[in-house]
């Protein structure tokens, strides 16, 4: 019975698919460093790919799309210059239907302006945002800046500036003194080499997790990451989103229509 319950609400949370991220450089574009949980939700290989790398399914978070997109540098600019990093987000389904929550986590080494675009189907909820150095943020047309506060809203999506000065590339992090340790903003933990034959925890026990600390911060719950992308050097990255909104009341009608029929099957079996 708890079995089928739990299938028929996976069934219920629509379209539950990883979103499709590219990013393009100065010497490509239409590249993929996605990555993504890909093993059936929670299943052994399923729970231990989130241990190592702390990447769910959108089911997990109830169909929430969370979208990890980092930046140690842009080819187009020098230290302590700010830069444009264009990120495009898109409604595969058209403009006809919304698409499922999504939020963002924007990581920056440089000094960054993260010039967001989205179709106006997309339901953005909140971005969240670290940085080695400060990051600034243009969506659609709109600009903020975290110099005197750590947040701001635009256009009814949140945003959360971390004030602490960390970034994240790579997943697990590349070394253990990497200038970007993206195992502590995440929260999981890895060995890696400080010398050779000579390996230390880069956060024993998962016990540092600076994004959930500030996803608590500003909304009192928790998210787990759908989709991390690390790039060290980006000029753009361009998000595809197929996810679509379950129409309520509609959907509550026909969960609690297939939740009935079970009550009574599970009668007819006394």
């Amino acid at each position: 019975m708890r079995n089928i319950l739990f299938i028929l609400l996976t069934c219920f949370i629509s379209g539950v698919q990883s979103a499709i991220v590219t990013y393009s450089d100065a010497n490509d574009s239409g590249i993929s460093s996605s990555i993504v949980n890909p093993y059936e939700y929670r299943s052994t290989e399923y729970n231990n790919f989130v241990y190592d790398y702390g990447v769910h399914s959108a089911i997990h978070n109830g169909g929430h799309e969370f979208i990890y997109l980092s930046a140690e540098e842009n080819f187009h600019n020098s230290d302590q210059e700010v830069a444009s990093l264009d990120v495009s987000i898109i409604n595969t389904n058209g403009v006809d239907k919304n698409t499922g929550d999504v939020s963002l986590v924007l990581s920056g080494g440089s000094p960054l302006l993260w010039n967001i675009s989205l179709d106006d189907s997309v339901t953005l909820k909140h971005i969240f945002i670290f940085g080695l150095s400060p990051q600034s943020i243009n969506l659609n047309g709109s600009p903020a800046e975290f110099i005197s506060k750590q947040s701001a809203t635009i256009n009814d999506v949140g945003l959360f500036h971390s004030s602490v000065p960390v970034c994240g590339t790579s997943l697990p992090q590349d070394g253990y003194q990497a200038t970007c340790t993206t195992d502590i903003l995440v929260g999981i933990n890895s060995s890696q080499e400080l010398f050779p034959g000579i390996s230390l925890q880069t956060n024993p026990g998962s016990n540092v997790n600076y994004l959930d600390d500030l996803v608590k911060t500003y909304t009192g719950g928790s998210l787990n990451l759908t989709n991390f992308n690390g790039v060290q050097s980006v000029d753009s990255y361009n998000i595809e989103i197929s996810t679509t909104a379950v129409p309520l009341p509609a959907g509550w009608i026909l969960f609690s229509s297939a939740m009935a029929f079970l009550v009574v099957r599970k009668g007819s079996f006394y």
